[in-house]
């Protein structure tokens, strides 16, 4: 699986704007995420980010649970 992706961290107002690659097995879930560069809004428009993870899809595929790790730059 390809495309965009927009997320928000509502406790710190931030918003994000990138692009996810991920493969689904059964309900298995691994992942990349990134933001580049001006994909943040507001202070932290200067900085990136990228996050692998791997989750497990609920059986409505609402929802993912799972654990990632990343870095932040800029």
């Amino acid at each position: 699986m390809t495309g965009t992706m927009n997320f928000s961290d509502t406790g710190r107002n931030i918003m994000g704007n990138g692009s996810m690659q991920g493969t689904i097995n059964g309900s298995s879930v691994t992942f990349h995420m990134s933001v580049p560069n001006g994909g943040f809004t507001g202070t932290m428009s200067s900085c990136s980010m990228g996050v692998d993870g791997q989750a497990t899809m609920s059986d409505d595929g609402h929802t993912m649970t799972g654990t990632y790790s990343g870095s932040m730059s800029g």
